[in-house]
């Protein structure tokens, strides 16, 4: 897939876990990206930013002013996960 900047988007793994009393559960999600082009993005993608668990820290080669921060969707080829009990 090209982006809308004419690069190659590869294929992406994406691993999302949440963490409880008794144990954890991953998914992961592998499958190609697909840019959603910014006159293509509607509110309901907007609300889905709040939704996000974000980092704990952040890592950013120049100022955030000068990120280029796009929007993909991952429609996933694969989708495997794992429940852990500890208890």
């Amino acid at each position: 897939m090209i982006s809308s900047d004419n690069t190659r988007v590869p294929n992406a793994r994406l691993v999302v876990y949440e963490e409880a009393d008794l144990g954890y559960a991953t998914v992961i999600a592998v499958g190609q990206p697909a840019e959603i082009p910014r006159s293509e993005i509607e509110p309901e993608h907007v609300a889905q930013f709040g939704q996000t668990s974000r980092p704990l820290f952040e890592m950013w080669e120049g100022s955030k002013d000068t990120l280029d921060v796009r929007l993909f969707e991952l429609d996933p080829d694969r989708l495997t996960g794992r429940r852990i009990t500890t208890a």
